[in-house]
């Protein structure tokens, strides 16, 4: 084995060992408190709260391919929406579109 091998071999072992010993969960706190085990993100205060993204309905729009989960406060309406299976709905869990229905 010559020494570049020997090199690339050590890396190698290294970068794989640290990616899987690696596990990433965040607490935003005032207090410093640990992350809830099944939480990736947890944010705590009794004086402050999340903000998520603001946008207007025709920006929502323009995101490619939402995630289902994805949840941004809609200016135009001013509510939050979150998005599911092709449609975004209202926290309501209510549609949001504007098509109205009447019965003949």
């Amino acid at each position: 084995m010559n020494k570049f091998t020997k090199v690339f071999v050590i890396v190698a072992a290294m970068t794989i060992a640290l990616s899987h010993s690696v596990i990433a969960q965040v607490s935003i706190s005032t207090n410093g408190d640990e992350p809830d085990s099944s939480a990736m993100l947890e944010t705590r205060s009794i004086t402050k709260s999340f903000l998520p993204p603001r946008m207007t309905k025709e920006e929502r729009d323009d995101i490619t391919t939402p995630a289902n989960g994805l949840v941004i406060f809609n200016t135009t309406s001013k509510c939050l929406n979150f998005y599911t299976d092709g449609f975004w709905y209202k926290l309501t869990g209510e549609p949001d579109v504007n098509t109205v229905y009447f019965s003949i």
